[in-house]
């Protein structure tokens, strides 16, 4: 089963079956964890910090108004992008492919900019694969 179901499931078993017990009764032999592992046949060893996770961000998404959102927690994780969409890094960059600079100069130009941001300067692959994965810009290697 998925990991995003299986997180569901948790969180359809905290909710229904043990009614959103109180954090002080999660833990311990035969505690909520512990019963729901059993209830659905999961590893105690193997999953209870995964249980828990669940069980938290099923608490606080009751405590924010809102419904749990099994994906919450993955949108979070891997690596941070170094220029993000939409910044000001990103106007930098298309200002420079649009007036026609190529991938080198527009480089120097955005690492002009990051230096005086106090930012550490970034590679061509970079400015590259940024270039490549943007929606406003089609980019093409010319044939040599």
């Amino acid at each position: 089963m998925p990991g995003a179901l299986t997180r569901v499931a948790i969180a359809d078993c905290f909710v229904r079956i043990e009614g959103s017990p109180p954090e002080e009764e999660w833990g311990g032999r035969g505690g909520v964890i512990s019963r729901i592992c059993d209830t659905m046949c999961l590893d105690k060893r193997s999953n209870w910090i995964r249980v828990r996770r669940v069980l938290q961000d099923v608490k606080a998404a009751a405590e924010a108004g809102k419904d749990y959102d099994p994906h919450a927690r993955a949108r979070n994780r891997g690596r941070k992008p170094i220029l993000e969409y939409g910044s000001v890094q990103d106007n930098v960059v298309i200002n420079a492919v649009s007036t026609g600079m190529s991938i080198e100069n527009t480089t120097l130009v955005l690492n002009t900019y990051r230096d005086r941001q106090g930012l550490p300067a970034v590679s061509q692959s970079t400015v590259k694969r940024f270039l490549s994965n943007h929606s406003c810009v089609e980019y093409k290697r010319r044939r040599s």
